[in-house]
């Protein structure tokens, strides 16, 4: 790594940012449980940065201790106990957590805030929606229920070609509760996309919506969805979910069922099929930037366990709002669904972030009291190529992290956040992979943000 001139400290967390963090209660779990002597300290941030590098330094070094200290600290529910942590550090073919049956949807509803909102829906015209977690609760078990009566088995494939519509949530966790596996596709991608990726998994059910908004227009997908049927054989059942119009109708020899018909239904309870740690939950596509699009399969307590390391950075709570613009096509979105392991409230924003100025998103942060927005570097320096002053033009006293990815950000791109969004916010450029559906790189909310050359 090379070196930099420091001028200039833009922004250091306080000591009650610090105490108040996932990764600083982890550590002091770490001593208290492990007997390290781990160190954060609340006084000199600063110090921080050396304090980290031992912590991580130990997670490396002692892979099987570090992930089952993760399995402990977070109380991860196993219906049956594993033997081994790690059967071999050789890749391909190492196995984690062997003998252990767990279900990701499961964990999600631990943290369940029953009376409460999950998920808050806003469309670019407006609309909003809102699902409590009774709700979200009552559907997945509707719609889990309905999935074994028609013969929905583990290992079955089952997909959605949607746009950020919270339905997709309650429909992913109903998928995972009976041990099939999910592929979502965003509707922003044209029919041939799909079809080569449906194709490949061969799909036996579709959840589909009538189209979306994006950028002041209507834009449908009728036409492109009854495509999709005609060439993806393996799909004997649709299931469509309104959003642009109240019904939908769709031309196709394949059964069709209505989303409110078959979440409705009352009397049925949330259960959960037990899966092997390592047996699949969900399928992530590669971009294409270096050839076809390549599936990449994720395993309910690989991502669980992932995902629950990965809030210890961005230092995820129940408290939480949580926006991560993204499309159901993009890992970002699975990320957005991940922070209810953690009992937050997600909320989506279907539409064109670059819509009226590039005020959707701001808009949202002050309407719903975001605590954590997360965006891209290309909006950021689109925000500071207009001029836009969001610490002036909305209210964002709740904004305490700002998330950042898809591109490098720049020196000038941090100046900006600070000087005309928010003086005192976390900042936290990160960049991850589909591949581990999480981050490889990001900044440790318990150290400090430095400007170089400002």
């Amino acid at each position: 790594m090379g070196t930099y001139q420091v001028s200039k400290i833009i922004w250091m967390p306080n000591k009650d940012f610090i105490e108040k963090s996932s990764m600083f209660r982890y550590i002091t779990w770490l001593r208290e449980f492990y007997g390290f002597d781990f160190d954060v300290s609340v006084d000199n941030p600063i110090k921080n940065v050396k304090n980290y590098e031992k912590v991580w330094k130990w997670s490396v070094d002692n892979i099987e201790d570090f992930w089952e200290s993760i399995w402990q600290y977070f109380e991860i529910i196993s219906h049956s106990k594993y033997s081994k942590v790690l059967t071999s550090r050789e890749m391909p073919g190492c196995k984690w957590f062997m003998g252990a049956k767990l279900n990701y949807a499961e964990h999600c509803f631990r943290h369940a805030r029953w009376g409460e909102n999950a998920i808050t829906y806003i469309r670019e015209d407006g609309t909003r929606k809102v699902i409590s977690w009774n709700l979200l609760a009552r559907q997945v078990a509707s719609l889990s229920n309905w999935l074994r009566e028609i013969g929905v088995k583990k290992g079955d494939v089952i997909a959605a070609y949607v746009s950020q519509i919270p339905e997709a949530v309650a429909a992913l966790l109903a998928t995972a509760s009976v041990g099939a596996i999910w592929v979502s596709i965003g509707l922003e991608l044209m029919p041939r996309a799909v079809i080569d990726r449906l194709n490949i998994l061969g799909a036996k059910l579709l959840f589909v919506s009538d189209g979306y908004q994006y950028n002041g227009k209507e834009i449908y997908r009728l036409e492109d969805i009854e495509q999709i049927l005609k060439s993806v054989a393996t799909i004997e059942k649709v299931v469509t979910i309104p959003n642009l119009k109240e019904s939908l109708e769709i031309k196709t020899d394949k059964r069709v069922y209505e989303w409110k018909d078959i979440t409705n239904i009352k009397g049925s309870k949330l259960d959960f099929e037990q899966m092997e740690f390592n047996e699949p939950l969900w399928v992530l596509f590669t971009s294409g930037t270096t050839g076809i699009p390549k599936p990449i399969v994720h395993g309910h307590g690989g991502i669980l366990i992932e995902s629950l390391k990965g809030s210890l950075h961005i230092s995820t709570e129940q408290e939480d709002k949580f926006l991560w613009y993204s499309t159901p096509t993009w890992m970002m979105w699975n990320v957005v669904v991940n922070a209810l392991l953690n009992g937050a409230h997600i909320v989506f924003y279907d539409g064109s972030p670059m819509y009226k100025n590039l005020m959707p998103l701001w808009e949202v942060a002050e309407k719903e009291e975001l605590t954590i927005l997360g965006t891209s570097a290309p909006f950021i320096h689109a925000c500071m190529k207009i001029g836009l002053e969001p610490g002036k033009q909305f209210n964002l006293k709740k904004l305490k992290t700002i998330g950042s990815t898809a591109a490098p950000l720049s020196p000038q791109g941090f100046k900006y956040i600070y000087e005309k969004v928010k003086e005192d916010v976390w900042l936290h450029p990160a960049s991850g992979g589909t591949d581990v559906c999480s981050g490889f790189v990001g900044r440790f909310h318990s150290c400090t943000i430095i400007s170089a050359g400002l």
